[in-house]
């Protein structure tokens, strides 16, 4: 195996992080904060928005000390409005820097190269992603989680076929 420290982030505010630490495997949610918007809802409260916490997924990745990094590369996705668009490109951005900033190489992967390789013969949707990550990693923390599952799979794709 190439590497013996790497990681996998399915970016966004419900994706995670899979840490390859030797031969174990590590699941983070990605870190967020929720933070009390300024606009309110039809029933008047204020819109409670989520965004990442880069203070503590800067201290994960630190901690972590991978050899390197397989980011999914961010893309609009149909049906997903203007704001969540937004906000799912400007935590992709956030990742990016501080993998600069800490020097940590990083590999850019489209979702339909990885989905392509290790989604053969399969349904397509968020649940496959869980039984194929569960497959490949029976032992791993994923639970019902598409975000820790994507993530896994990320790395797997990042680690075997690149």
């Amino acid at each position: 195996m190439k590497y013996k420290r790497a990681i996998g982030i399915d970016p966004g505010n419900t994706g995670a992080i899979a840490f390859l630490n030797v031969n174990k495997i590590e699941m983070f949610d990605m870190p967020t904060i929720k933070t009390e918007g300024t606009t309110k809802t039809k029933k008047g409260n204020k819109k409670i928005h989520t965004s990442l916490n880069e203070t503590e997924l800067r201290n994960i990745l630190c901690k972590a000390k991978p050899e390197h990094i397989f980011l999914e590369k961010s893309q609009s996705m149909p049906g997903q409005g203007a704001p969540a668009t937004f906000n799912y490109a400007t935590a992709y951005g956030i990742i990016r820097g501080i993998c600069v900033g800490l020097q940590i190489p990083y590999t850019l992967i489209r979702p339909n190269e990885w989905k392509k390789n290790l989604m053969k013969s399969m349904e397509k949707g968020k649940q496959a992603s869980i039984i194929r990550a569960q497959q490949l990693y029976p032992k791993a923390d994923i639970g019902k989680s598409d975000g820790r599952a994507e993530a896994l799979l990320i790395l797997h794709y990042g680690i075997f076929f690149l």
